[in-house]
This record gives structure tokens, C-alpha cells and sequence, in this order.
């Protein structure tokens, strides 16, 4: 389970070397399927209701948000543009 962080993290961190006009699409399209991928081994691999799914989705695509406005010090990311 450890991938579905470790493997969007580096994802993010090596498309903050891309163009800044197609970075921001990219950034959202892997944190949409990141968070799709997330939802669904929440909802297939555990008990867990849709409120308890939906928040921890809510949280994990909260997490990944952050790690984008702070890489490269605040200078990459969404947040920079």
C-alpha cells in the first residue's frame, strides 16, 4: 500500500522539470488518477463505508496537494504559476 504515495510523489516531483504551461495539467491528471487508484483499493480491499472512502480520499488527495505546492521550495508546483 505504500506505493499509491511513493509512486505519485515521484511522479509530481519529476513533472516539476516540465514546461510550466503543460505542468499544471499534468499535475492535476496524476492527482485525479492517483486519487481515483486510491478510492478504489480503499472500497475493494477493506470494509469501509462511502463517508469513511470519501474522506480518506478527501485526505490523501489533501496530502498530495501540499507535496506539489512545496516541492522546490515553493517555487514549483500549482501554487508558482
Amino acid at each position: 500500500m505504500l506505493f499509491l504515495l511513493v509512486v505519485p510523489t515521484y511522479a509530481l516531483y519529476r513533472v516539476t522539470e516540465i514546461k510550466a504551461s503543460t505542468m499544471n495539467a499534468t499535475c492535476i491528471g496524476i492527482l485525479l488518477v492517483a486519487t481515483l487508484v486510491f478510492s478504489a483499493v480503499l472500497s475493494l480491499f477493506t470494509k469501509a463505508k462511502r463517508h469513511e472512502i470519501l474522506g480518506a480520499s478527501a485526505a490523501y488527495c489533501a496530502v498530495l496537494v501540499v507535496f506539489i505546492g512545496n516541492v522546490n521550495g515553493g517555487k514549483g508546483g500549482l501554487a508558482a504559476s
